[in-house]
């Protein structure tokens, strides 16, 4: 199931519908536009914890994805942990596939 949100994840890097890092992601948030917030399984706590507080003040769902952060970092083509996905329909997607694999 993991190896279908990578893929997922892929598209909406190709489509441009991606922030990547820690930065970038609450960027998204403070300006409305991420929709969903995908996290690696190996990510630290502090940082887990700190982006989960800037999601939840913006009301978007956070996604700890079952792969660690080299697994991602390599299928996505760039090095990040937190992942912002900007666009409704792969946020929805995703949470689909997620919803599924439980």
């Amino acid at each position: 199931m993991t190896d279908n949100i990578l893929t997922l994840l892929g598209f909406a890097v190709k489509a441009g519908r991606v922030s990547f890092g820690m930065q970038a992601a609450r960027e998204a948030l403070r300006l409305e536009r991420s929709r969903l917030i995908v996290v690696a399984d190996d990510l630290s706590p502090k940082s887990e914890k700190e982006i989960r507080f800037f999601a939840d003040r913006s009301s978007v769902p956070v996604q700890r994805l079952a792969c660690p952060m080299d697994t991602m970092s390599h299928a996505l083509g760039h090095k990040a942990g937190i992942v912002s996905v900007n666009d409704d329909g792969f946020a929805d997607a995703i949470r689909a596939r997620t919803a599924c694999a439980r």
